[in-house]
């Protein structure tokens, strides 16, 4: 779990040089992959979020300075609660998938004008207690199931251990989209802390 921002990009890399050493591609010809899906519904082991920050390379995103021409897709709210195979761990829910990864791949491989990624941060403040989070792109807030966000003040042991249990959920009530790019969330009493955003192996049930 913990060396994947290292052996995921060099996967990446090492797929490249065989396929540019034996054909006419492209030693940064564009890749794509599919986040972790989710699994268990109340699960609390930390696996999964960590792997999937560490796919992008820790940067939270993709195309990045590590993994250029690289591009993904989220899977996080395709959970699939048939046992056995499909489904599960492999949710049936393909298509949604797979349109949001051929959008990213028509940005990256084919130069379209279309999101590589969804709505990402680009500024967060703090006064007092209301954290103003500003993204770069338009968005909408839905909190159907749960807010998203988590915060945990353990700084240096936040995902140290097997299970989350240093992040705290932050309740619905505690989150509001207060304009087109922008959401505010109240965090009480809070100094020193991390901030994250679907931090579950399966943050949500619906899509």
């Amino acid at each position: 779990r913990d060396f994947y921002q290292c052996t995921f990009p060099a996967m990446i890399d090492s797929w490249r040089i065989a396929f540019s050493g034996n054909s006419m591609t492209n030693l940064d010809a564009p890749f794509g992959f599919v986040q972790l899906a989710p699994w268990r519904p109340d699960s609390m082991e930390a696996s999964f979020p960590v792997i999937r920050w560490h796919q992008t390379g820790d940067y939270g995103y993709v195309p990045n300075e590590r993994m250029e021409n690289v591009f993904m897709a989220s899977p996080l709210d395709t959970y699939d609660d048939k046992e056995g195979y499909p489904g599960n761990l492999h949710p049936r829910y393909k298509q949604i998938v797979a349109e949001r990864l051929a959008i990213a791949g028509l940005n990256i491989a084919y130069g379209f004008n279309f999101p590589s990624n969804g709505p990402f941060p680009e500024n967060i403040s703090m006064n007092g207690n209301r954290i103003l989070i500003t993204y770069d792109k338009d968005l909408t807030f839905l909190a159907n199931e749960i807010s998203g966000f988590y915060y945990c003040t353990q700084l240096e042991e936040c995902d140290a251990g097997i299970f989350l249990d240093n992040w705290k959920e932050i309740g619905m009530e505690q989150v509001e989209q207060v304009s087109q790019f922008e959401i505010v969330v109240l965090l009480e009493d809070k100094e020193h802390f991390w901030l994250s955003y679907l931090w579950r192996e399966t943050p949500v049930l619906t899509y």
